[in-house]
């Protein structure tokens, strides 16, 4: 189970350590609501950024500039680029690719010259493989553990690390056993608006997405 940027067991062990309710199952939909609300704010604090590794992701972008920043990086690949006049005729196919150059790490697409894709009406969409890879599986699943795609990138220890501290920060707001949490569904309800805390917004300045005007 995906529960933000790692499975469950390893979240739920972070925010209960050696607690009496360890291997209590009443906390399992907070904690994992906590676990991806995290995430979500993380990703939004990041500019929209999608950490998450996924295969054949479709991004759409205006396609009136000829680079873009995408959203999943690092790119491993990209499939296939196509762009959108009306919607008449949708999506077409680029063959050849006009793409120029990827940078994988940063996530940015250069195409060919300085002439714009299309118009300002004009869409692009690009087919990719890219994000980080993490542990989604649990312990007592039969594929446990999973084997890392050939060629994906891993989790950087120190963005899996933000999101731990600021997971606890939510799960200790209430009480130590985040029991105000569990009790209270308007809490629950707000868990992705509330605020990083400073030390994680500093954690997470390197993994920033900007984009380009």
């Amino acid at each position: 189970m995906n529960a933000g940027f790692s499975n469950f067991a390893t979240l739920k062990k972070h925010l209960l350590g050696g607690s009496s309710a360890k291997n209590e199952t009443r906390f399992d939909l907070t904690i994992k609501m906590i676990g991806l609300g995290m995430a979500s704010a993380i990703e939004n604090f990041c500019g929209s950024r999608k950490f998450f590794r996924a295969e054949d992701a479709k991004e759409i972008y205006p396609a009136d500039r000829c680079q873009w920043i995408v959203a999943r990086y690092p790119v491993e690949s990209v499939a296939s680029v196509e762009i959108k006049v009306n919607e008449t005729e949708g999506f077409v196919l680029q063959t050849p690719s006009p793409i120029v150059t990827v940078d994988t790490v940063a996530g940015i697409i250069n195409f060919s010259g300085s002439a714009d894709a299309g118009a300002p009406t004009s869409q692009v969409r690009f087919t990719l493989t890219g994000g980080y890879w993490w542990e989604t599986l649990e312990p007592d699943d039969d594929e446990y553990p999973s084997t890392m795609p050939e060629g994906a990138n891993p989790l950087p220890e120190d963005l899996k690390l933000a999101w731990l501290m600021q997971c606890e920060v939510i799960w200790s707001k209430s009480d130590k056993l985040g029991t105000g949490l569990v009790d209270d569904p308007e809490a629950q309800s707000k868990v992705s608006t509330l605020e990083l805390s400073p030390l994680v917004k500093q954690m997470l300045g390197q993994f920033v997405r900007y984009n380009l005007v």
